[in-house]
């Protein structure tokens, strides 16, 4: 099989971008993982594990894992292989090269399967949902977290941040992702035959209770960096430009200043089983 770069990825390969998905990760880890239990695995697959930013936080909470990593992207797997190198030296982590839609892994190679923010950029997840029931084992448990993109909502209403949004999620949609998976997880996996299936919140929600200006300040360029992300991309397919982009910036400056602002990012995260023998 040959082994090719993805095209189609909205927020680009650039070092900004890998650099944009380590400190991103450490802001959404009280997010996420107060709803992820590994205490029963002891092998764990992270598929799309892009730079492997969600790695060290895994092994941070459950120290007695080894993590298997897998990407498709060679650029993405060197910046992994320099950000993990403590834990790869330690055989704690191994990193693999690899597609998603066909895992290079024996059936019921792993104790659990975790996949983060990876089904909405791709153009068949039911095929990478049936591979990861492949390769667990049977008892076996699965973590998926994806956005709902179309969920977003923004109080006092931003135009520029709306239009932006627009932009944003129709260029996801051009490119063969669904910027909604999220919501839609549970139909996704309960096709494949995993049992047990919850779907919960865990959505990134500033109001007025999160009243101190540097946690507001750090949730909400969190948020922008993400929208910015895929400035580049937008701007080659002629779906934003300039006079936008600085409109969408000042928006969110603006919710920044506003002690009763409201920004909701709707997050959802599956967890399944696979059947025992």
């Amino acid at each position: 099989m040959t082994l090719v770069e993805p095209v189609n990825y909205i927020h680009t390969f650039s070092q900004t971008e890998q650099n944009r998905l380590i400190h991103q990760s450490k802001f959404l880890e009280s997010y996420i993982y107060k709803t992820l239990d590994f205490s029963g695995s002891t092998s764990v697959l992270d598929i799309g594990c892009g730079v492997g930013a969600q790695i060290p936080i895994i092994l941070q909470h459950h120290p007695h894992l080894k993590i298997t990593g897998l990407d498709n992207s060679k650029s993405q797997l060197e910046r992994a292989h320099i950000f993990l190198k403590p834990l790869i030296d330690t055989s704690k982590v191994i990193l693999q090269q690899g597609s998603a839609y066909h895992l290079p892994f024996n059936d019921g190679s792993f104790d659990t399967v975790c996949i983060f923010f990876v089904l909405e950029h791709l153009e068949k997840p039911s095929l990478v949902v049936q591979e990861a029931f492949r390769v667990l084992r049977p008892g076996g448990v699965i973590y998926c977290t994806e956005v709902f993109n179309k969920g977003v909502f923004v109080f006092p209403e931003c135009q520029g941040i709306e239009a932006y949004w627009k932009a944003f999620n129709q260029q996801q949609a051009d490119f063969g992702g669904d910027p909604n998976i999220g919501i839609k997880l549970g139909c996704l996996f309960s096709k494949v035959g995993f049992i047990n299936i919850r779907l919960l919140d865990v959505s990134l929600l500033l109001d007025g209770r999160m009243n101190e200006i540097e946690k507001r300040q750090e949730f909400l360029d969190s948020i922008k960096a993400a929208f910015l992300s895929a400035s580049s991309t937008l701007r080659s397919t002629g779906k934003t430009t300039d006079i936008l982009e600085k409109q969408m910036i000042q928006d969110f400056d603006r919710l920044s200043k506003d002690p009763s602002s409201i920004f909701l990012y709707p997050v959802k995260q599956l967890s399944a089983e696979k059947l025992g023998i």
